[in-house]
């Protein structure tokens, strides 16, 4: 349902109605790798939809809190430096 929420098609209008899918999702797993996917699924569906700084928040959330699963908080890393780099803020 995430890959589905993909490309956008109301970008910037309304929080996407698969994050509410994800989260629930991620609220029933205590398993590390699948919280972390869930997460980084957020990030890119938040992305995608042009709300950056909720996707910071959750590739954070992979990189800070659930960092077991390497694939995972590679690429939620890769676009944390993406996102700060546009706002500006790399260093």
């Amino acid at each position: 349902e995430a890959l589905a929420a993909l490309p956008a098609k109301t970008a910037g209008k309304a929080k996407p109605a698969a994050a509410g899918k994800i989260e629930a999702v991620i609220a029933k797993s205590n398993d590390p790798a699948v919280r972390a996917t869930g997460y980084g699924a957020l990030g890119e569906v938040y992305l995608a939809h042009e709300f950056p700084a909720d996707a910071k928040w959750h590739f954070l959330t992979v990189d800070a809190v659930y960092p077991q699963n390497p694939d995972e908080r590679v690429r939620a890393v890769h676009r944390l430096i993406e996102l700060f780099a546009a706002g500006g803020e790399e260093a």
